[in-house]
């Protein structure tokens, strides 16, 4: 076993280790689901800081995203349809 991973974590879930929930966020279908909180950072921040080597535009950036928004959603309820995925999210 890893030396610096203490014995009494082996068993415990991960609320019970000290990692705080702070969105509160339960396991329901639609409680759950929080739409932009991981896509939009995910595809703004490196599009920002690359805005001029790329020549893109405050407008250009703004599709861009939205376009990575709706692709990753979409994408996301098809595997979820096929079941690969085990939620539509």
């Amino acid at each position: 076993m890893l030396a610096s991973y203490p014995a009494s974590m082996v068993n415990q879930k991960h609320t019970d280790l000290g990692i705080p929930n702070r969105f509160n966020l339960t396991s329901s279908r639609f409680s759950s689901q929080a739409l932009g909180l991981d896509q939009v950072p995910e595809s703004l921040l490196p599009l920002l800081a690359c805005r001029e080597s790329l020549g893109l535009s405050y407008a250009g950036i703004l599709v861009i995203v939205l376009m990575f928004f709706v692709g990753e959603l979409a994408i996301s309820r098809l595997l979820y349809v096929l079941r690969i995925r085990d939620q539509p999210y």
